[in-house]
């Protein structure tokens, strides 16, 4: 099961446990650290589903099956950068994590969508 698998078995605004949803805790916790839901400390620990660019970026990859590399545009830069999603993440064209925080727009298949 993949992260995103996991994003979108969530409904936003409700309050998830890692065992609620089947999973291990340290699964929610890389999906915190990658911005996909908010971690509320307590025992246990409780997680609610964002929406944020990786989401959406990895919803609109998913789309496109037989295209593996994209190209995301950021704020205030002209050329894009080429990217793929690799474990759950978005690397770039040298396999290291992408920051997704400003990206703007992603092109895939000669389509462009805004983010």
């Amino acid at each position: 099961m993949t992260y995103n698998d996991i994003y979108n078995r969530m409904q936003f605004n409700i309050e998830y446990t890692a065992t609620e949803l089947n999973v291990s805790g340290g699964t929610m916790t890389a999906m915190a650290n990658r911005g996909m839901v908010k971690k509320i400390a307590g025992k246990p620990n409780r997680y609610v589903k964002l929406e944020n660019k990786m989401a959406k970026i990895m919803d609109i990859a998913k789309q496109f099956k037989d295209t593996e590399y994209f190209t995301l545009f950021k704020r205030d830069k002209n050329l894009g950068m080429f990217c793929r999603i690799k474990a759950g993440c978005v690397v770039d064209a040298w396999d290291r994590a992408y920051d997704v925080s400003d990206v703007i727009k992603m092109k895939i298949a000669k389509k462009e969508f805004d983010i």
